[in-house]
C-alpha cells in the first residue's frame, strides 16, 4: 500500500476498501477482491455527477448525448480508437462495455474478464479518455444525433402508456418533470460540436468525478496505475456540481388511468417517505423493519390468493428508491375485471391487519432464518461490488461487503422484535396512502365510491394460520434402496447408478461456496403424449405445486421452500419431464427427502385447479381480445399446428379438465424412479451423497411402464413470412426464425 505515493490525499479510507482523493480532487475507491465469483474479473467505473437535472434550458438531453459521443470517437485517420481498444479486450460494447445517463449521475463501465495487468491498464487509459481526453466534432456530432434521434422516436410512444404518466404526475412540479435524461427532440436536433465541447469541459472535472475499481487485482500497483492516468486531470476547483431535491412526497392522492397495452387491472398501494441516507450497520436495520414487514405481507396475501377466484393473478410487496433519496413502499396486484374488487379487497384487508395487530413471533423468527440462509452462502462479485460503491459515491450509502453485511445480520436481526416491526408496519400503512390503478382501456374504470369502498373494508378473513414451517423434517419411510455401482470419470465426474435404474451424475464444484444445484430429467416429455393427456400435462405441474406436499398446502410450501433457500421446480418441456432443485449444501439431504415427496405423494386441490383453470381462462379471452391474435393464430398454425402439446387450448378443454386425470397422468408419467437421471453439482464431496442417495432416490419405486415412444417436433418445410398489423405501438418489430438441422450445429 503506497501510502506515501505523490499526489495521494490524506484524505483516505483504509481497509477491506480503500477510499481516498487525488490531488486534483478525483474521488476513487478501490476495493480488492478475489473469491470464486471474482476470480480474474474486474470491473472499472467512472461516475460523473452531472445528468440531466444538472442541464440548462439550452442542453436538455446533453448528457445523454455526450455519453454516446464518447463511445464513437473517430480518429483523424478514420479509425475508432474507443472500438479499437474495447475489440483488442475482447470487450462487447453493450455487454462488457456500456454507460447509461440518469437525472443525476452519468455512469461509464467496463467489464474484464480477464485481469491480466496490461489489460487493466489498456481499460484504465481508456476510462481517461472518457474523463479529459475527448474532443468532438460536428461530423461526429451529426451522426450521433442521428442515433439518439432514434433512440427518443423508440421511446417516444411510451408518451401513450399509463405508466409514463404516472410518472409524469409524480414529477409534476420539480426539476425532474422538466429533464428527462433522454433530453427534447428539439434539443437534441440543434446540439452542435461547440457547445457539447463546453458542456463536457465544464462537466467532466475530477472534483465532479468518481472512479472506481473492484475485483482480482493488485492493489499496489492499482493505486499507481491510476495516479499515472489520472493526476494529469486539470482540477477547476469547482467541486461537485450542484444536486436538487427529489420530487414532493405523495401520500394521498388517487390515479386511475387506461392503457392500450393492458391486459389486467393493476393496483398499487404506496408510501413515500424522505429516506436518511443508509450509511452504516446502525441505521440500516431500519430498512430491515421495514423488509421484514413487506415480505411478511406477502406472504399472506400469497396464502389467500389461492383460496381467491382465478382472477386474482399475483400480489406483490416491497421497496424502490425511484428518485434521490426517495423511499417508497408499495404493495401491488393484479386482477382481472371480473375479480378485480375481491382483489382489492383482499389486499386492503391484509393492510388492516398488518398495521393494526402486527406480526407474530412465528413470522419474524421465519423471516429472520430465511434472511441468513439465504446470505450465508452469498459472496461478493466484481459486478455487485462496483454496484455497491457506485450507490455509495452518488447517494452516499453503506459500502459494505458481503462478510460485513452477514456479521451484521447475525449481530443485529436477533435484537429485532415483534414490537419493532410491529411499530413499522403501522409507520408504513395504518396511515394514507397513495392509490394507483391502471385499466386495459378496453375496460371501464370503477368509480372513485366503489374502490374507496374496497379499499376501506376492514373486516378479515382469520382463517389465516400460521404455521410451523421450521418443523417440517420430511420422513422417508421407503425401504431403503442400493447403490449397485460407483465409478469416478477422468473429468472429475462421479457416476452412481442406483437399483432402481435412476443414474446420478455428481461433480464437485467451489464456485458457489455452500450451495448445491440438481437437476433431474427423465427423457420423454410432451412429445410422449396426445390428446387429453398433453392438455392435463400443461395443466399438471404447476397446479400439483400449488397444492402441497406433505402437511404443508401450496402457500405453506412456497414459504418453507424460501425460508429454508431451497428451490423445488418441477416442469415439462416437449422433450423432457424435469424437476430443478437447488439448496444449501448442509440440506442436501433434506432436499432430495422433498424430492422422494414429490416423486411419490403429489396431489391435486380442486380449489386450485379451479384457481388455475379460471386464470388460463382469462388469458384466453385477453389473446382473443388482442389485435394481434389474427397474427399470432398464424404462427401458432406454423409451429404448433394441431398438437394439443404447443397450441393454444380451447375454453372447452380447459373447463373438463379434472384432478382425477391429473394425477392419473401423475401416476403414469411422472411418479416414481420412471428414467430420471439426477445430476448434481455444488458444494459437497461424492461420499457425503452415499447415504441420501441411497435412502432417498435408490428408493423410490419402480416404475412399471417407462414412457416410450416420442414424436418429432414441428418443423418448418418451407421457407415463410408472416405479418401483422395494429399492436397499438409506433414501433415495428421483425423476427427472424432459422431453423438449423442437428447434423449442421454438430459441425
Amino acid at each position: 500500500m503506497l501510502i506515501g505515493c505523490a499526489g495521494l490525499s490524506s484524505k483516505e479510507q483504509q481497509g477491506p476498501v480503500q477510499k481516498y482523493y487525488l490531488d486534483n480532487g478525483l474521488e476513487v475507491i478501490l476495493w480488492a477482491n478475489s473469491n470464486s465469483h471474482s476470480n480474474d474479473e474486474v470491473e472499472l467505473d467512472l461516475v460523473i455527477h452531472t445528468g440531466s437535472l444538472q442541464e440548462t434550458d439550452d442542453q436538455l438531453g446533453y448528457a445523454h448525448l455526450v455519453e454516446h459521443m464518447l463511445f464513437e470517437q473517430v480518429a483523424e485517420d478514420g479509425s475508432h480508437p474507443v472500438k479499437d481498444v474495447l475489440t483488442s479486450l475482447d470487450l462487447k460494447l453493450g455487454q462488457h462495455a456500456n454507460a447509461y445517463t440518469t437525472y443525476d449521475h452519468t455512469n461509464y463501465y467496463l467489464k474484464v474478464i480477464g485481469a491480466e495487468q496490461q489489460r487493466l491498464h489498456s481499460a484504465l487509459k481508456l476510462l481517461s479518455s472518457f474523463a479529459f481526453k475527448s474532443e468532438f466534432v460536428e461530423a461526429e456530432v451529426a451522426q450521433e444525433i442521428g442515433v439518439v434521434r432514434e433512440e427518443w422516436r423508440l421511446r417516444e410512444p411510451e408518451a401513450h402508456r399509463a405508466q409514463y404518466k404516472l410518472r409524469q404526475l409524480d414529477l409534476a412540479g420539480s426539476r425532474y418533470y422538466e429533464r428527462p435524461p433522454i433530453g427534447t427532440l428539439a434539443s437534441i436536433q440543434a446540439a452542435q460540436a461547440t457547445s457539447l465541447n463546453t458542456f463536457y469541459k465544464d462537466h467532466y472535472r475530477p472534483a465532479n468525478a468518481s472512479l472506481i475499481i473492484s475485483g482480482d487485482f493488485n492493489l499496489e500497483k492499482m493505486r499507481q496505475r491510476v495516479e499515472l492516468e489520472f493526476s494529469q486531470w486539470p482540477s477547476k476547483d469547482l467541486g461537485r456540481a450542484q444536486q436538487y431535491p427529489a420530487p414532493a412526497l405523495d401520500n394521498t392522492s388517487t390515479h386511475m388511468l387506461t392503457d392500450p397495452l393492458q391486459d389486467n387491472y393493476w393496483l398499487a398501494l404506496m408510501r413515500e417517505e424522505s429516506e436518511a441516507t443508509v450509511n452504516n450497520a446502525v441505521n440500516w436495520l431500519d430498512t430491515m423493519k421495514h423488509d421484514a414487514v413487506l415480505e411478511i405481507l406477502w406472504q399472506r396475501l400469497e396464502k389467500r390468493r389461492f383460496k381467491a377466484s382465478g382472477g386474482v393473478r399475483s400480489f406483490s410487496a416491497g421497496m424502490d428508491h425511484p428518485y434521490g433519496n426517495m423511499m417508497r413502499y408499495y404493495v401491488s396486484l393484479e386482477a382481472s375485471l371480473d375479480s378485480l374488487p375481491e382483489a382489492v379487497r383482499l389486499l386492503a384487508q391484509e393492510r388492516h391487519r398488518i398495521a393494526t395487530f402486527g406480526v407474530s413471533k412465528i413470522e419474524l423468527d421465519a423471516w429472520r432464518d430465511a434472511m441468513l440462509i439465504n446470505e450465508q452462502p452469498q459472496q461478493d462479485s466484481a459486478w455487485h461490488l462496483a454496484e455497491i460503491a457506485v450507490d455509495h459515491v452518488v447517494y452516499g450509502t453503506w459500502l459494505r461487503g458481503q462478510q460485513e453485511y452477514l456479521a451484521t445480520l447475525e449481530a443485529q436481526l436477533p435484537l429485532l422484535t415483534s414490537a419493532d416491526i410491529n411499530t413499522a408496519a403501522a409507520d408504513m400503512f395504518a396511515s394514507d396512502l397513495k392509490v394507483e390503478l391502471v385499466a386495459p382501456n378496453t375496460q371501464t374504470l370503477p368509480s372513485p365510491a366503489d374502490l374507496s369502498q374496497w379499499l376501506f373494508e376492514e373486516s378479515v378473513d382469520d382463517g389465516f394460520a400460521v404455521q410451523l414451517l421450521s418443523l417440517q423434517t420430511w420422513p422417508v419411510n421407503a425401504a431403503l434402496g442400493q447403490i449397485i455401482q460407483q465409478q469416478t470419470l477422468a473429468n472429475g465426474v462421479t457416476v452412481f447408478e442406483l437399483s432402481n435404474g435412476i443414474t446420478v451424475q455428481h461433480r464437485y464444484s467451489a464456485s458457489a461456496p455452500g450451495k448445491v444445484y440438481m437437476h433431474l430429467v427423465g427423457q420423454g416429455g410432451l412429445n410422449q403424449l396426445l390428446g387429453r393427456d398433453a392438455i392435463n400435462a400443461r395443466l399438471s405441474l404447476q397446479t400439483m405445486t400449488a397444492s402441497g406436499l406433505g402437511a404443508l398446502d401450496g402457500p405453506a410450501l412456497s414459504q418453507w421452500l424460501e425460508q429454508r433457500g431451497i428451490v423445488l421446480q418441477p416442469y415439462y418441456t416437449y422433450f423432457t419431464r424435469e424437476m430443478q432443485l437447488a439448496s444449501p449444501s448442509e440440506d442436501v439431504d433434506l432436499s432430495l427427502r422433498l424430492m422422494h415427496y414429490a416423486l411419490t405423494q403429489g396431489r391435486v386441490s380442486n380449489s386450485v385447479l379451479d384457481y388455475y383453470k379460471q386464470q388460463n381462462l382469462d388469458v384466453i379471452v385477453e389473446m382473443q381480445g388482442s389485435v394481434l391474435d389474427p397474427y399470432h393464430r398464424d404462427i401458432e398454425a406454423v409451429f404448433s399446428g394441431t398438437d394439443p402439446s404447443l397450441r393454444r387450448l380451447t375454453v372447452d378443454e380447459i373447463n373438463v379438465t379434472q384432478a382425477s386425470q391429473m394425477l392419473a397422468l401423475y401416476n403414469r408419467h411422472y411418479k416414481g424412479a420412471q428414467n430420471y437421471v439426477l445430476s448434481i453439482v455444488g458444494d459437497i464431496q461424492a461420499h457425503e451423497l452415499e447415504q441420501t442417495l441411497a435412502a432417498n432416490v435408490a428408493s423410490l419405486p419402480l416404475t412399471a411402464n417407462p414412457p416410450a415412444g416420442f414424436r418429432s417436433a414441428p418443423v418448418l418445410r418451407e421457407p415463410l413470412q408472416i405479418s401483422g398489423q395494429g399492436s397499438n405501438e409506433k414501433s415495428t418489430q421483425v423476427v427472424l426464425l432459422y431453423q438449423i438441422p442437428k447434423s449442421v450445429v454438430a459441425q
